[in-house]
């Protein structure tokens, strides 16, 4: 299992120490710095820029990678970069960042270049010239006295598991845990108390009760003592909601029944062997009964929710 190393960004600014984020930017898929696609934001006001901008979180997530084509040399002021896939210069192209800015590279994450021009500037310094760095990697001073070294999302029976850890928490006051099912509108769908000051890895899980198929979407905003909070990077995840059925007569001649564990309009397909569906029905109830007279003998699949759930044999 790869190794996330996830640094939650707390607070700092040029003037006070305080780092406030106009918006946080997520890479939600390959593409261009430039282009307004490959990014979804979040935390910010609709008017804010659809590229990112100054005063903003940047994530580049696990497998993701962005190509840098930026024109101008006017220093991004107060930013946060992180880079957990591919963070990818074009030939010449530069990165100006300001004294409050900080840049990480964190394992598994690549920063790639050339050696013709490709550069990073930070505090009117060249800090970075083009040769391939792998994390981890930073530039700057790591302000952020909260690190996460795992977020994970696994499916588990009754719903998603929700796990991460940190090495590091100062100031700590709670996380909650935010979910969506479109990766733009999100709630708060638990609390979990913070430890406020540690220096060694702790551990945390919650359980997302949930029988809804499809992708789940998460992050973590963590919150210390006087208020001021921030948002980890978004994880998705896909969960199919596997629901049992007791099919009887089986083997069947004229009818079968099937037998829900639970009755929430399900989906059943009957397949023959080679995969194609020879019927669909949909049902409310917790047991409805299934004509199998026009069947011709032999074995037919049966699937819940776009879920195999059992064999049915057909005899006459």
């Amino acid at each position: 299992m790869k190794l996330f190393i996830l640094t939650i960004l707390l607070l700092l600014s040029s003037t006070s120490n305080h780092f406030y984020a106009a918006c946080t930017y997520t890479a939600k898929q390959n593409g261009d710095w430039n282009d307004p696609n490959t990014w979804m934001k979040s935390g910010c006001n609709e008017n804010v820029s659809d590229i990112p901008t100054h005063h903003s979180i940047i994530n580049i997530p696990n497998n993701r990678k962005v190509t840098l084509n930026v024109n101008s040399n006017v220093p991004y002021i107060n930013t946060h970069i992180y880079v957990y896939g591919q963070l990818e210069f074009n030939v010449g192209q530069k990165l100006y960042l300001d004294c409050n800015s900080y840049l990480e590279v964190a394992i598994g994450g690549k920063l790639t270049g050339d050696n013709h021009g490709s550069k990073i500037s930070f505090c009117n310094d060249w800090a970075w010239e083009g040769t391939e760095e792998l994390g981890f990697y930073s530039i700057g001073s790591n302000p952020l006295p909260i690190t996460l070294n795992r977020f994970e999302l696994n499916t588990v029976s009754k719903g998603i598991e929700i796990f991460w850890s940190t090495a590091t928490e100062q100031n700590n006051a709670y996380f909650e845990i935010m979910h969506s099912n479109d990766g733009q509108y999100w709630d708060v769908v638990e609390k979990v108390k913070g430890a406020g000051n540690s220096q060694n890895e702790l551990r945390y899980v919650s359980l997302y009760n949930t029988n809804e198929s499809g992708i789940h979407y998460f992050k973590l905003k963590q919150t210390d003592y006087d208020g001021k909070s921030t948002e980890s990077h978004v994880k998705s995840i896909l969960f199919k909601n596997s629901t049992q059925a007791l099919v009887y007569p089986n083997p069947a001649n004229q009818i079968t029944n099937i037998r829900f564990d639970a009755a929430a309009y399900r989906t059943v397909q009957i397949l023959n062997t080679n995969g194609i569906e020879i019927e669909r029905k949909v049902n409310e109830d917790e047991t409805f009964t299934l004509q199998t007279s026009h069947l011709e003998d032999g074995i037919y699949f049966i699937y819940v929710d776009g879920l195999f759930s059992t064999k049915l044999i057909v005899q006459h």
